[in-house]
C-alpha cells in the first residue's frame, strides 16, 4: 500500500472510530476529550488527515489494543493469517509434546532411553529395507519378473 493510501486509510478509520465513540456532538466531544481545536477535529472527521502521533498515542491509551488494531489493520496480518499461523504452531506443539514427555522420562530412567534407541534403530532398519526392496523390485537384474515383463510381447 502506498504511503498516501495508507495515510488516507488510517484517517478514514480514525474518523469512523471517533463517530462510534462519540455518537452525539462528535466534534465538540472529541475536541474537549483530546484538547484540540474543533477545526482539527473536523479535519479528522472528514478524514482529510489522521491525528498526529501524540493524539494517536492518547487515543491508544484510552481505547487500547482494539483501537490500535483497527486503525492500523492494513499494516497488520489478517485474522485468517493469524489463524493459520496458530494452527501451524499447534501442529508443531503436538509434535513436540511427546518428545518433551520422552525427554523427561529418559532423564529419570536410562532404561527408557535404550529401549527407544533400539526401537529407533529397528525402525530405521525397516525403512532402509523397505526402500531397498522397492528399488530391487524395479531392477531387472535383481528381479527376473521385471525382466520377463519387459521382454514379453504381452507386456507391450
Amino acid at each position: 500500500m502506498l504511503t498516501a493510501d495508507l495515510t488516507r486509510d488510517i484517517a478514514e478509520r480514525v474518523a469512523k472510530w471517533l463517530r462510534y465513540a462519540f455518537p452525539r456532538n462528535t466534534a465538540k466531544e472529541v475536541a474537549r476529550t483530546f484538547s484540540v481545536s474543533p477545526h482539527t477535529v473536523t479535519s479528522w472527521l472528514k478524514a482529510e488527515y489522521p491525528p498526529e502521533n501524540r493524539h494517536i498515542t492518547t487515543m491508544i491509551k484510552r481505547w487500547g489494543f482494539p483501537f490500535l488494531r483497527y486503525i492500523y489493520a492494513s499494516l497488520l496480518p489478517s485474522t485468517e493469517d493469524l489463524a493459520q499461523e496458530l494452527a501451524e504452531l499447534k501442529r508443531r506443539l503436538a509434535q513436540l509434546e511427546p518428545r518433551l514427555l520422552l525427554d523427561q522420562q529418559m532423564a529419570m530412567d536410562p532404561k527408557a532411553y535404550f529401549q527407544l534407541h533400539n526401537q529407533a534403530e529397528l525402525a530405521q532398519l525397516a525403512r532402509t529395507t523397505a526402500q531397498n526392496n522397492r528399488c530391487s523390485e524395479s531392477d531387472p537384474k535383481l528381479n527376473p519378473e521385471v525382466s520377463w515383463r519387459k521382454e514379453s510381447p504381452e507386456a507391450a
